[in-house]
């Protein structure tokens, strides 16, 4: 299958895994890596289709930080093949199956970002019915993604997302003590009370994420604190206890869905949710004390509102907004607060130094980051090219107050022309102008 083109859009690159049903594809449209998975339709009439692809049409409408994005769902040789973000990284249970057992700390990291998630999926009515190891992806920038939403067969029985919570507590007692809930309760220790929970009930998401906090407050995770106070949606009522008869279950390697999980590109953490907005003092005070200060929104502001009306889509989805300004594409992302932005952008720097060298799939390369100054508060570009797709691109990341701001440049040429940077920076200017003016 490997050069196979579906929807003549996505060439097949390479399987990943031993089972060939999830494919590394090129998305020759936008330009980017994806993860293909192959799901096989039933023979029947055409509402049994419709069926199974019911619930992956339904997820590509949910999103979260910590969800791998669902791009597209097409059927192709009697196949459904869904099309979603692929993650530079490694499942947990992997992970786990490597290495032993992780640290408390990384646990409750998983724990929280996981939960948060599927307070999301939950809200909308959905249920994920595969939180396994499998399918929480570790990325090499740190962050933590939960794959699989809308892939997992459904067999009739009514969605129930105290089963969610169940799993995810099987997920984390794999994760602490490498074992499943059937060789007995967790063990003692700062998570044994939220697992505990999880797995048998009340399932009390305020005491949970409060214990979650306890365990992950004083350690050193990127964004650690303001993961553990994100509230997001409540997944079973407060205080409810988990239905009888159905004890937890956990699959481990092999028993979930494939989820690829090498050879791309991760998404920077970004939190969906502020703190709480300090009292405001009068206008008169804030003048005298603060006289040329940026304000500062007490939560995220959509950031297409500090942009032209000309270039605001007609929707945007949260804290994020991408948008075309002449030949650039141009993403923007909003923070609680400028410490948080600058850790984001010291992650994003950190991320695109290590990707520099040649790429093998591509036939091409990355080159060092450089330095971008005079544009917003701090900035750096990095070029790219690809001679088996035929694009070269040049791309400037910027901070601005709590912004940060990718603007790429891209061509269906084979190498980097000054003119293609020079391109790539004045859109940068042009961007950074726009958001100064209304900051």
């Amino acid at each position: 299958m490997n050069g196979m083109v579906l929807a003549g859009r996505y060439t097949l690159v390479e399987a990943l895994g031993s089972a060939g049903r999830t494919w590394l594809a090129r998305d020759t449209v936008l330009h980017r890596d994806v993860a293909v998975t192959r799901i096989p339709l039933p023979p029947g009439p055409p509402e049994a289709i419709e069926a199974v692809l019911a619930e992956p049409r339904a997820a590509a409408v949910i999103n979260h930080p910590a969800l791998v994005t669902l791009h597209d769902v097409l059927t192709e040789n009697g196949e459904a093949c869904v099309c979603d973000d692929h993650v530079r990284g490694r499942p947990l249970d992997r992970i786990v199956a490597a290495t032993g057992p992780g640290s408390t700390t990384h646990a409750a990291e998983i724990g929280m970002r996981v939960l948060n998630a599927l307070g999301v999926i939950h809200s909308r009515g959905r249920t994920h019915r595969a939180v396994v190891p499998a399918n929480v992806l570790v990325a090499d920038t740190g962050d933590i993604l939960l794959a699989g939403l809308g892939l997992a067969p459904v067999d009739g029985t009514p969605a129930d997302p105290a089963d969610d919570l169940r799993a995810l507590g099987a997920t984390l007692l794999y994760a602490t003590e490498a074992r499943t809930p059937e060789t007995g309760p967790p063990s003692e220790g700062p998570l044994a009370q939220p697992i505990h929970a999880l797995l048998y009930g009340p399932h009390d998401t305020a005491a949970i994420r409060a214990a979650f906090a306890a365990a992950a407050s004083s350690a050193a995770v990127p964004f650690a604190r303001a993961l553990i106070t994100d509230n997001g949606p409540p997944t079973v009522p407060s205080g409810q206890a988990a239905p009888r008869g159905r004890g937890p279950l956990l699959a481990v390697a092999g028993a979930a869905l494939a989820v690829a999980a090498a050879g791309a590109i991760a998404l920077p953490l970004v939190l969906d949710r502020a703190p709480a907005a300090e009292p405001s003092a009068t206008p008169a005070a804030a003048a005298a004390t603060t006289p040329t200060a940026r304000p500062r929104p007490s939560r995220p502001a959509d950031p297409c509102t500090r942009l032209s009306a000309s270039y605001r889509p007609s929707a945007t989805p949260g804290n994020t907004c991408s948008v075309r300004m002449g030949d650039a594409s141009v993403t923007i992302k909003s923070h609680p607060d400028e410490a948080t932005a600058r850790q984001i952008f010291a992650a994003l720097r950190r991320r695109q130094a290590a990707k520099a060298g040649s790429d093998l799939i591509d036939e091409g390369g990355t080159s060092p980051i450089r330095n971008v100054r005079g544009i917003g508060d701090e900035g750096f570009a990095q070029d790219g090219s690809s001679t088996l797709f035929s694009t070269a691109t040049s791309t400037v990341w910027l901070r601005i107050d709590t912004l940060t701001v990718e603007v790429q440049v891209l061509t269906n040429e084979t190498r980097v022309t000054p003119q293609l940077r020079n391109a790539a920076l004045r859109a940068a200017r042009t961007v950074a102008a726009e958001l100064a003016e209304t900051a």
